[in-house]
């Protein structure tokens, strides 16, 4: 069985991990750090894309990052600003067609359209 976890990056986390549970222990497939404290990911509906809040790790702005599952790897796809600080929360539409981002610090929240797992 495969899975994903985020940490905080800044406290030595790994960032984003995939992960199988294999013969009863648990292995690290890959890890990923686009984003700084990628604390919270979700798998999409259909099981193609990955997103994930954090910040960059330039400004510490929020971010939402999208990754094309290819297996037990990601594929990057886009790295998009919440225009908020702390993105902490995000949930996708029934329909697929949106992501919402909480944003702790800033008390706001984002809407991004996705086309094909692209923000």
């Amino acid at each position: 069985m495969r899975f994903y976890t985020g940490s905080y990056t800044r406290m030595g986390g790994l960032g984003i991990g995939v992960c199988k549970w294999r013969n009863g222990a648990l292995e690290l497939l890959a890890a990923y750090h686009d984003v700084n404290d990628p604390t919270y990911v979700i798998l999409s509906r259909d099981g193609r894309t990955l997103y994930s809040v954090g910040s960059y790790p330039e400004n510490g702005e929020g971010v939402l990052a999208s990754y094309r599952v290819e297996g037990d790897s990601l594929k990057l796809l886009s790295l998009q600003a919440t225009g908020g600080r702390a993105a902490c929360h995000q949930a996708e539409s029934p329909d697929g067609r949106f992501v919402y981002v909480a944003n702790y610090l800033s008390g706001s929240v984002s809407v991004f359209p996705v086309e094909d797992g692209v923000l």
